[in-house]
Order: structure tokens, then sequence, then C-alpha cells
């Protein structure tokens, strides 16, 4: 009876590595198969590739009709563009103009303008004395003024494109979809 404990014990202790070799065993197979199945599927894409260059092979193609050129552009719409371009060229010319002049409109700053505005001769004039500090002042605001003007154009221009990309307006008059 001892003999049978022992020998029974000794197949308990031997199970564990065996389920852990068959487990591995598993593990492996399915490794293989797929790589297995992976290369079958490589070749009959490889053989039916062949099969179909083998059909072709000899054969030409030829075009029956000749390429033409198109008579018109389909897009953009010059004939659209141009006079659209135009206007809001002349229209932004004119509000910078507006802009720049507005300062000045009634207000006396010459000889002429008074006699303009009063209706009257001018008698006496007195000359406009600058001090170097405003000298100095005036070309500082001159500059300040162009370094603005050209901030606002390389900041303006770009925002003015991409509201006009987004909003596609430009799409109307273009032709492009």
């Amino acid at each position: 009876m001892n003999a049978e404990y022992a020998n029974l014990q000794a197949q308990l202790r031997s199970i564990p590595p065996l389920s852990a070799e068959m487990e591995r065993i598993d593990r492996d197979y399915d490794t293989f198969k797929r790589q297995h199945d992976d290369l079958l599927t490589r070749k009959e894409k490889a053989t039916s590739t062949r099969r179909l260059v083998e059909d072709f092979n000899g054969e030409t193609f030829r075009v029956q009709d000749p390429a033409n050129l198109p008579e018109a552009p389909a897009a953009p719409k010059r004939s659209v563009l141009y006079p659209i371009s135009l206007i809001l060229a002349l229209l932004s010319g004119i509000t910078v103009a507006l802009g720049v002049e507005a300062r000045y409109l009634l207000t006396i700053r010459d000889a002429k303008d008074v006699e303009h505005y009063t209706r009257l001769p001018l008698l006496v004039t007195v000359p406009e004395i600058i001090t170097e500090n405003e000298e100095q002042r005036r070309r500082v605001l001159n500059m300040a003024t162009a370094v603005a003007i050209l901030l606002l154009l390389v900041i303006a221009v770009p925002v003015l494109v991409k509201v006009l990309q987004y909003s596609k307006v430009l799409n109307l008059f273009t032709g492009a979809y």
C-alpha cells in the first residue's frame, strides 16, 4: 500500500510541469498556425497577381478617342472675378483715402482754408514755431503710424484670406466646389 501511495504521489507531482509544457506547446502551435495561414494568404495573392499579369501579357490597350482640350476653363470664372476684384480694389482705395483725409475735413490748416471757410481776406498769419522736442515727437508719431499701418496689413491680409477661405464666398465666383 505504501508503495502504491508513493507512486501516486510521484504522478501527482509530475502533473503541473506536464500541464505547463502542454500549454506552451498549444501556444507555439497557435503561433505557427497563424504564421502558416499568413504565408498561405500571401502565396494566394502572389499567384493571383502572377495570373493577372500573364493574362494581360502581349495585350495592348489603345485609346479610341484622342484627347481634346476644353474650349473654356472650368474655373475660375474670370468674367465675374475680374470686375469683382476691380470693385473691391476701388472700394478699399476709397476707404483708405477717406480714412486718411477724414481728420482734415472742416479744419483750417493754412491761409487758403481761412479764405475758403470765412469768405474773408486774411490780413496776417503767425508762423508756426516748432521746438526740437515737438519735431522729434512728430517723427516718432509718424514712424509709429507707419509701423501700425504695416502691422495692420500684415495681420489683416492673412485674416481676410482665412475668412474668405472658411466662408467659401470665392467659390461662388471661381467655380471651385
